[in-house]
């Protein structure tokens, strides 16, 4: 019962210890969220010292250039010389056609190629022949010789014009062997690959090295307080890391696509359970050093405190300046405030 007892007590220290893991483990994702959504930002307009909550809103790094290669569905793949993950460079093989088909019939063609030249070789002999018989010949007999010399010449004709339709057709399938290697046109990474069977859509997507952006999501309820052009502070997930850039593109035309919890908006006061349609905006990088492919961060849009001033109905616009208070009392003080009119409000929270 003893060593019962001892193996019991082991048990017990090795959950209490898990248990206290995984409490240490919450309570540092805990404290990361709170500093981000908990942080303020204090901003100065005339007088007045503003603070309110900044928004964060999720982003990832992404290549400003993207090559979609397109595949011929009319031809069969033979090889792909790439895998998803692989780095490539302008001119490197991506893949293949299979070609054995185009070859017979290349030298199909061109069997009927020489074939349609000896009909016109033939074509004309005869109506030389003919030609110096029908001089020859008396008066009553050239109108013969001159019917047969004209379906002669209706011969040649339709052989020639054959002969250059079926050297267009040699032609368009030496270009199709010639161009059986699709290559890149970039230096970049494999992106994706799509199936065999595949004939709608890009079939390789690389993303282009060297040039970065940011795709930032909002939702319709806060892409009023994007513009294109505004500046924005980019902070790592992991680190305090942060980098710069601007607004190049905010799309509203497309609805950006819900598939993780990736496009969750920090700040947004609305109710978690509330559908609300998100689009994609774009940063320009001022230094993307450090930065990395794929690497998700957090978008924190400058913003004129005065717009939120205005919207604070806490807040009046006396003398081209923003003072808390609806009006000031007697003698020169905002009430409730004990300051004199003029001078420097601060406020917080």
């Amino acid at each position: 019962m003893k060593q019962n007892g001892k193996k019991i007590g082991k048990k017990g220290k090795i959950i209490i210890g898990i248990v206290v893991a995984l409490v240490v483990v919450i309570a540092i994702v805990a404290a990361v969220l709170f500093n981000r959504k908990e942080s303020y930002d204090e901003y100065v307009y005339g007088d007045v010292s503003y603070e309110f909550e900044p928004s964060y809103y999720s982003g990832v790094v992404e290549a400003q250039q993207t090559l979609e290669v397109q595949r011929d569905s009319s031809k069969d793949i033979d090889q792909v010389y790439v895998k998803v993950g692989d780095e490539v460079t302008t001119g490197q093989a991506l893949f293949s056609y299979k070609t054995d088909e185009l070859t017979l019939q290349l030298e199909q063609a061109k069997i009927e190629l020489q074939s349609l030249g000896t009909d016109i070789t033939d074509y004309n002999t005869q109506i030389t022949n003919l030609t110096n018989e029908m001089n020859a010949a008396d008066a009553s007999l050239k109108p013969d010789y001159q019917m047969q010399i004209n379906e002669l010449n209706t011969s040649l004709k339709q052989a020639q014009l054959s002969q250059k339709t079926k050297q267009a057709e040699i032609d368009s399938i030496q270009t199709s062997i010639d161009e059986a290697t699709v290559n890149s046109t970039i230096d970049g990474v494999v992106k994706s690959i799509a199936s065999m069977n595949a004939t709608e859509g890009a079939y390789i997507t690389i993303l282009a090295t060297g040039n970065y952006q940011v795709k930032g999501t909002v939702d319709e309820m806060n892409v009023g307080m994007l513009s294109e052009g505004q500046t924005v502070t980019i902070h790592s997930r992991v680190d305090d890391q942060v980098w710069t850039g601007t607004i190049s593109k905010i799309d509203t035309e497309n609805k950006a696509q819900e598939n993780n919890a990736n496009n969750y908006y920090y700040g947004d006061m609305g109710s978690g359970s509330e559908q609300t349609t998100k689009y994609y905006f774009y940063v320009a990088l001022d230094d993307a050093t450090g930065l990395l492919l794929g690497q998700h961060v957090y978008l924190e849009p400058d913003v004129d405190a005065s717009m939120y001033m205005m919207e604070d109905e806490s807040y009046e616009e006396i003398d081209g300046e923003y003072v808390e208070g609806e009006e000031l009392g007697d003698e020169g003080y905002l009430e409730g405030d004990d300051m004199t009119e003029g001078a420097s409000e601060e406020v917080s929270e």
